[in-house]
């Protein structure tokens, strides 16, 4: 019954850390367009830093002491972040908030297709399938040959293989590196190289609105890498992992209440596709990993 519990209580958290995810790339969505790309993302990261150097030092978390053989591993993961946010951030200013979403979905597939191959795993031809038909929910949103066809969807599948990537270098980091340090050096290189960045375009005058905007983003993308940290850990990650996809019905939602963004039937259709698919991936590495003995 306790484990029960825990496990409800982690799949509401993850849900709710799902939402704000959205809600911070919804209001980057509005604000994007008006004061340029790396000036969102710089004016949000020196939020974001400032927030994780006041918390580094009221909770005595270590901040700026990293071990020098692991600053390898922390800079590749930091340069691919800024990559990812970059490309990203280009995806869901000029497509659909839930199409671009939708798309980042496919990532647990290609994870357990290049994790299988680094693994040397060999795949059962029940899972191998499953993925194929979630890339082919993937071509169903993009629509490729077609005039439905939107460019800037090629900056959403870069940043799936950017977010695999990631992912995997963050594996092979050992657990003597806090995880507030590698996401607090990720921040800092971040907003360094988008302050670099804005350099090299013009400055526009950040209005009132667009502040508060960017400092409740700030704010939202700490409550959800908390959120989808504390969810995993409160209760089983079979359990609480799946409903990483709500993002999909939040992103639906708020594109619809916020940009008047209406998916078409094969949109959804593709959505169902991938999430079906990717929950599926989840379930069946949840269940491998338990039967190993192992805890996530």
């Amino acid at each position: 019954m306790k484990t029960l519990s825990n496990n409800l209580i982690g799949s509401l958290i993850m849900t709710s850390g799902m939402l704000v995810y959205v809600l911070n790339d919804a209001l980057m969505k509005m604000v994007g367009p008006e004061i340029g790309l790396f000036q969102s993302i710089f004016i949000r990261g020196l939020i974001v830093v400032s927030c994780f150097i006041f918390f580094g030092f009221l909770f005595k978390f270590p901040l700026f002491f990293l071990p020098k053989k692991f600053m390898k591993l922390v800079l590749a993961r930091g340069v691919i972040e800024v990559l990812l946010t970059c490309c990203f951030m280009i995806a869901i200013f000029n497509m659909p908030l839930a199409n671009a979403i939708a798309i980042l979905q496919a990532m647990p597939l290609l994870i357990s297709l290049i994790a299988s191959k680094a693994n040397r795993e060999n795949l059962t031809n029940t899972r191998l399938t499953v993925i194929i038909i979630g890339f082919l929910g993937v071509l169903i949103i993009l629509q490729p040959g077609r005039e439905g066809f939107n460019f800037y969807s090629i900056y959403a599948l870069i940043s799936v293989l950017l977010l695999v990537f990631r992912d995997l270098i963050t594996s092979k980091m050992p657990k003597s590196i806090h995880s507030f340090q590698v996401a607090f050096f990720t921040a800092v290189l971040v907003t360094v190289t988008t302050g670099i960045a804005c350099c090299f375009v013009e400055w526009t005058p950040v209005q009132l609105k667009a502040q508060l905007s960017l400092l409740t983003a700030a704010i939202l993308i700490g409550m959800g890498y908390l959120a989808s940290v504390t969810a995993v850990r409160i209760g089983e990650i079979s359990f609480s992992a799946p409903f990483r996809y709500t993002s999909l019905l939040w992103a639906i939602i708020l594109g619809a209440l916020f940009f008047s963004e209406l998916p078409s039937f094969q949109e959804l259709l593709g959505s169902a596709i991938i999430a079906s698919c990717g929950i599926f991936v989840i379930l069946s590495q949840g269940h491998k990993t338990m039967a190993k003995g192992h805890k996530y």
